[in-house]
């Protein structure tokens, strides 16, 4: 596999597509593929701490599943320890105009210090991984406001490829206060979003505050789930509901409303279910895209989330990927 040479040989480097010029990364074209491509994995992770800074990682995850992998990464592995210097340096070549860039955007001083690369290998799962991560850490990625800490503006419009995965961890005496778009997993000091993902313009953000005893992620997600709960029911007992309902278990036709919901009242997994219920239980992802103004990524993510929750169907057709209620199949 030389493409492990060549590609993280040119620059190791993820590319942080943004919206926005708070956070553009110039795409990397030294060479014919670029790393995104040929990782199997890359975990961005961001260590927020207490004076605002942040340590940053980006590891790259490649399968050493044969041979010629594991020999291929020792080669790669090698490489780097040897011309360590250069590798650093093209790095900050690349990744130095994002934090200029941030700082510019957010009014802040920031830097990047303390940069460095390394190479490990680990078994995840049942699969054993070669890893190559760069740390640096990031001055004043965050606000400090008395005992809370805010972050993600550094980041605004970030774009997760599918391979993708954002971490955001703080000290354990801190607290989660709030985190927008709701995370993906949210644990006591942790929050994280799998891509693809789409961020808006003000989005990520996270607030986390020293000046809370007991964690406030409990009591958001109990609050969450209230609120599910209550704009379900409503929905299910107002006239004008059209969400679906099917009586599962006793083969019966499930009845639809044919009013809709103004779309402002609507997740997004309700926003697609609607759409294609009134395009006759079938339409084409990239319909749905156009139709919502959305991008590939978010709608992708929120088909595969109905998908998961078996809401919503999806089929080949060509080389279109086409929706489907699944009502739409019982009835065929």
């Amino acid at each position: 596999m030389t493409t492990y040479r060549q590609v993280i040989g040119a620059v190791l480097v993820v590319v942080l597509l943004t919206a926005t010029a708070v956070a553009v990364v110039p795409s990397v074209t030294a060479q014919e593929d670029s790393p995104e491509d040929e990782a199997d994995a890359i975990q961005l992770s961001i260590a927020l701490q207490p004076g605002g800074d942040a340590a940053l990682s980006m590891e790259y995850r490649l399968a050493l599943d044969t041979q010629s992998d594991r020999d291929a990464f020792d080669e790669l592995a090698a490489e780097i320890s040897e011309n360590e210097e250069s590798y650093l340096q093209r790095f900050e070549e690349r990744f130095g105009p994002v934090v200029d860039d941030a700082s510019s955007a957010t009014d802040r001083d920031m830097a990047m210090e303390d940069l460095s690369v390394s190479t490990d290998t680990r078994l995840i799962g049942d699969r054993q991984f070669g890893l190559v991560s760069y740390t640096f850490d990031w001055t004043a990625f965050a606000i400090v406001d008395g005992p809370e800490i805010h972050a993600g503006d550094a980041l605004s419009g970030l774009f997760l490829t599918e391979e993708m995965t954002l971490t955001v961890t703080w000290p354990g005496e801190y607290g989660l206060v709030h985190a927008d778009p709701t995370p993906d997993r949210t644990e006591d000091t942790l929050v994280s979003w799998s891509g693809p993902t789409d961020f808006d313009l003000d989005e990520p953000r996270i607030t986390i505050s020293s000046d809370i005893e007991v964690t406030p992620v409990d009591d958001d997600s109990s609050m969450f789930l209230i609120t599910g709960v209550l704009v379900g029911v409503v929905l299910l007992l107002t006239a004008g509901g059209w969400y679906v309902w099917r009586k599962r278990d006793t083969g019966a036709d499930s009845p639809i409303a044919s009013d809709e919901t103004p779309d402002e009242l609507l997740s997004n997994e309700e926003q697609v279910l609607q759409l294609v219920h009134n395009h006759g239980g079938r339409m084409k992802q990239a319909e749905v895209a156009e139709a919502l103004g959305w991008t590939a990524a978010k709608t992708s993510k929120v088909v595969g989330n109905l998908r998961e929750s078996d809401d919503l169907e999806a089929f080949r057709l060509g080389r279109e990927n086409v929706l489907r209620l699944p009502e739409e199949e019982e009835s065929s």
